[in-house]
């Protein structure tokens, strides 16, 4: 067994002992560590620093498949409606209607994007999935079919993003299309200002993406750099877009969230030709 391959599979195990002490302790901190495994914003920053620093296609199927379910998941809690548990019951903050399961559906849909490129990723894979939906139902935030759903949905989305990479190279595009068109679906009959600058959020991300066929056209693998070099720069340049993203998400008006999360997801997006030329120049 290679070292990576011990990494993975002692994380995995790590993570479900970490769930098995707190459903054994009820400890609602030990569950509010392990649901921030599937934050939403994490995955797309994640997928950013795969993109800039490891394998720029694996990041960009991350990304897309991250965004597509992310814009359907604030869809499909508008169109249907159902309720999350009781608040008295919940440990955590939670925004919108239960079904289906956020955190769920994108941990699902990173995962499993992730492994049908890596597939030594797949028990760190369903260790993660599995805790992060246990956890969503231990803070009494979901019902069991919310996250059910989310899985399902996150499963669906990304054999849909692996096909839709396999057979065209302007996946990029129709997952851009997609996640503004139902970005903008879920602001057209809500209500709700969370949800709202939520899609506008995806929406600017999304609108990014097609910029991965350029840098794509521009840039090649940059083998001259060490991966220390290259990991330093991704993790600067995530770094950076997780700022200016809080910063817009609680200083900026709903109608100029998507514009500048847009222009960060730009900078984002073109970051390898920065890193490209460093490595000519060396």
């Amino acid at each position: 067994m290679k070292l990576y391959e011990v990494l993975i599979l002692s994380a995995s195990i790590a993570i479900a002992i970490t769930a098995l002490v707190a459903a054994v302790t009820d400890s609602t901190k030990l569950w509010i560590a392990v649901t921030m495994l599937g934050s939403e914003a994490a995955y797309v920053l994640i997928s950013i620093l795969i993109y800039v620093a490891l394998k720029r296609e694996l990041g960009a199927r991350c990304m897309t498949s991250v965004l597509v379910t992310a814009a359907a998941v604030l869809l499909l809690k508008e169109l249907i409606g159902l309720p999350r548990p009781p608040q008295e019951l919940w440990r955590v903050a939670a925004h919108g209607p239960g079904f289906p399961s956020g955190h769920a559906a994108t941990t699902t849909a990173f995962w499993s994007t992730l492994a049908l490129q890596r597939s030594s990723v797949l028990p760190l894979a369903l260790s993660i999935v599995l805790t992060v939906s246990l956890s969503r139902i231990a803070l009494g935030v979901h019902y069991i079919h919310d996250v059910v759903g989310g899985i399902v949905l996150g499963f669906a989305i990304s054999m849909l993003n692996h096909v839709a990479w396999n057979r065209s190279r302007f996946a990029t595009v129709f997952a851009s299309a997609t996640s503004v068109a139902m970005a903008f679906a879920t602001i057209a009959v809500t209500r709700d200002s969370w949800s709202i600058d939520a899609s506008m959020m995806v929406a600017g991300f999304a609108l990014a993406m097609p910029l991965y066929i350029y840098v794509d056209r521009r840039v090649g693998e940059v083998p001259s750099l060490g991966l220390a070099k290259r990991l330093v720069y991704g993790i600067a340049v995530s770094m950076v877009v997780a700022i200016l993203v809080l910063a817009i998400e609680k200083y900026s008006p709903s109608y100029a969230v998507m514009p500048l999360t847009s222009c960060v997801a730009i900078v984002a997006m073109l970051s390898p030709l920065a890193l490209h030329r460093s490595s000519r120049e060396a």
